[in-house]
Parts: structure tokens; C-alpha cells; sequence
């Protein structure tokens, strides 16, 4: 079962060697990987988005809370990056 959709505002939290999340961004999910272990996240305006570890990332609950217009960082919706 697939935890992010398309759209979706996230929070990457890397850790570090004793488990503690050393920085803070937030991003916009795109789509997974083919194993599903990875995900592609826009963070900031642009095609490009980076591949980052899923259990890096945390769902943004109240993301309605959030301005339409930052939501759509990545432009219009493609597969094929």
C-alpha cells in the first residue's frame, strides 16, 4: 500500500548515524520509484525532483493549510522524468 499521492506535501528528515534528524525541508511528492523504495520529491519550482529514501520522509497532515499555488511546484502532472 502506497502512502503518498501525487500532490501531496511532505517533510524530508535525514537522520543521522545516532538517529537524530540533523535538517528539516519540505517538498511536494511526485511519484514513487519502481520498487516503491524511493520516492520523487520537487523541492523547490521545476521539472527536476530529487530521489529521496521513503523512510526519510513524514506526510504533511494539514496541508490544506497550505497556498494551491505551492503545491503545484512542479508544474503540470508527468510520469516520465
Amino acid at each position: 500500500m502506497n502512502k503518498y499521492v501525487y500532490g501531496q506535501l511532505v517533510a524530508y528528515c535525514p537522520k543521522d548515524s545516532d538517529g537524530n534528524i540533523y535538517k528539516i525541508e519540505l517538498g511536494v511528492f511526485k511519484r514513487y520509484n519502481d520498487d516503491n523504495t524511493k520516492a520523487f520529491i520537487w523541492y523547490h519550482n521545476g521539472d527536476t525532483a530529487s530521489c529521496t529514501p521513503i523512510e526519510d520522509l513524514i506526510p504533511i497532515d494539514n496541508d490544506w493549510y497550505f497556498n494551491e499555488d505551492a503545491k503545484k511546484m512542479g508544474g503540470e502532472r508527468d510520469d516520465n522524468i
